[in-house]
């Protein structure tokens, strides 16, 4: 469709599907608690919320992620190992495809296959590998194209940016992530636009520092875990979201490339899935060392943050309405290339327009010539 409403409403569904898989993934191996914190911030995470109404090629990774995840962990937790088995391989293939980050999930999927390939019927194997063949068709014609340029890009390590040393991307690869789990989207996507009053400001750096905490405190508690249970199961169920974490930190790391945060979208939802541990965690804690009053004030928090993060979505969605975009990573907004469309037409006498660019490429401009039926050849200065 050439309707770009149809196009985020498409998107829409695929994130809304997700934030149900989510609280039915976490429900049957965590708690009713995780799973309800955990959908409830995914369903009301800014950068979720962004990205999933967007025509951007990263947009349903967090439903094929969680379709990944969850049949990863029934395979390796003996479950159903026949649709378990097919449903990895499927949501892998369909991730690669998107975006090629999810090359840091094949040693989960690797270490899942050889510890359990005696149990995963012959069947199972050849549906999947048909079904991957199929879906990732697409990607092996794209590569054999254009001289393997998207698996290069991946595989071997690029020259890191010049005005970026290893420490800065490393601190990047890192810090992204955290960022994601909170409601600060920053200048990368707002630019210049200020959202709220320095005082209301104020509130949502709380919120984002308290966001912080809970993520850091959901993961000391997953290590903890790690360390006291014994049971094959138990390292299983807290093993794979660590692992769901750390693989792509690691990755981009030894790639030594400044990076996006859309890098990280295959991380969703997997931040909200810690919080949800460390707040469950904590209030077993404080109820047991009978501070039930503190247990009380953290289940505030979180309803509190959950309230912050959609306000912050809305307001953010309110205000860009009318311009179309920010002027953030994007460039100007898309009011505003309307408007140097519009001088262009008129101070041109020919019927193809000719648009330089310094140093960035059209930033969009190209789908707003198409949308009106205009030809333009571009260059950048």
């Amino acid at each position: 469709t050439k309707d770009y409403r149809g196009l985020s409403m498409f998107y829409g569904i695929l994130g809304v599907l997700g934030i149900a898989l989510l609280y039915v993934w976490t429900r049957r191996y965590f708690s009713r608690t995780v799973a309800v914190i955990a959908s409830a911030l995914l369903a009301t995470s800014p950068w979720h919320n962004v990205y999933s109404r967007i025509p951007y090629n990263v947009a349903p990774i967090s439903l094929l992620v969680t379709i990944f995840m969850m049949s990863l962990m029934s395979c390796c937790l003996k479950e159903n190992k026949k649709w378990s088995f097919i449903g990895m391989v499927v949501s892998l293939s369909l991730m690669l495809q998107v975006h090629l980050s999810a090359f840091a999930f094949i040693p989960l999927f690797l270490i899942a296959w050889f510890t359990n390939w005696k149990k995963v019927k012959t069947s199972s194997v050849t549906v999947a590998v048909l079904l991957s063949l199929i879906l990732f068709s697409p990607f092996i014609y794209y590569n054999v194209r254009n001289d393997f340029v998207g698996i290069k890009e991946i595989l071997f390590l690029p020259q890191q940016s010049p005005a970026n040393t290893f420490l800065t991307n490393s601190i990047e690869a890192i810090g992204i992530p955290a960022l994601l789990a909170t409601n600060h989207l920053g200048a990368y996507f707002l630019g210049s636009l200020n959202l709220f009053p320095k005082s209301i400001d104020l509130w949502f750096l709380v919120m984002t520092g308290i966001t912080l905490l809970l993520l850091g405190a959901g993961i000391g508690w997953v290590l903890y875990s790690l360390t006291k249970n014994k049971e094959r199961e138990e390292k299983m169920r807290y093993g794979i979201p660590l692992m769901w974490l750390l693989l792509p930190i690691a990755l981009l790391i030894l790639r030594n490339k400044n990076i996006g945060p859309h890098f990280y979208y295959i991380l969703f939802p997997v931040q909200f899935m810690f919080i949800g541990i460390g707040i469950e965690k904590s209030m077993s804690f404080l109820k047991k060392i009978q501070k039930k009053s503190l247990a009380v004030f953290l289940c505030i928090v979180v309803i509190l943050l959950v309230i912050s993060n959609a306000f912050y979505f809305m307001t953010f969605a309110k205000k860009v309405n009318d311009a179309g975009s920010t002027d953030g990573t994007y460039g100007i907004t898309y009011k505003n290339k309307e408007e140097v469309i519009k001088e262009v037409q008129q101070n041109t006498q020919d019927d193809n327009l000719a648009l330089v660019f310094y140093k960035k490429r059209d930033s969009g401009f190209s789908i707003i010539l198409k949308n009106k039926g205009i030809t333009a050849t571009y260059e950048i200065a």
